[in-house]
């Protein structure tokens, strides 16, 4: 890989990241928020899009460390 794609890739993988954490940051603040549903139904569709929610977070979070990894392969060549 010549030194303008190693830039290139280099930009892309820590653009991606940061979107990534941003979008971690935010999912944390939403799931501060306190709703009281006194119905079940609402309650339990709320508790399913969380854990829904969290499951992409997860495998977000497992994509941030790829990245990580691939931004070190770059730095050693």
């Amino acid at each position: 890989m010549n030194q303008k794609e190693v830039i290139f890739f280099r930009r892309l993988l820590n653009r991606r990241m940061r979107d990534l954490l941003s979008e971690a940051g935010k999912t944390v603040e939403g799931m501060d928020e306190e709703e009281n549903f006194p119905d079940p139904t609402d309650r339990a569709s709320l508790e399913s899009n969380r854990d829904f929610t969290l499951r992409i977070r997860e495998r977000e979070r497992k994509l941030i460390f790829k990245i990580q990894e691939a931004l070190e392969r770059l730095d050693e060549g």
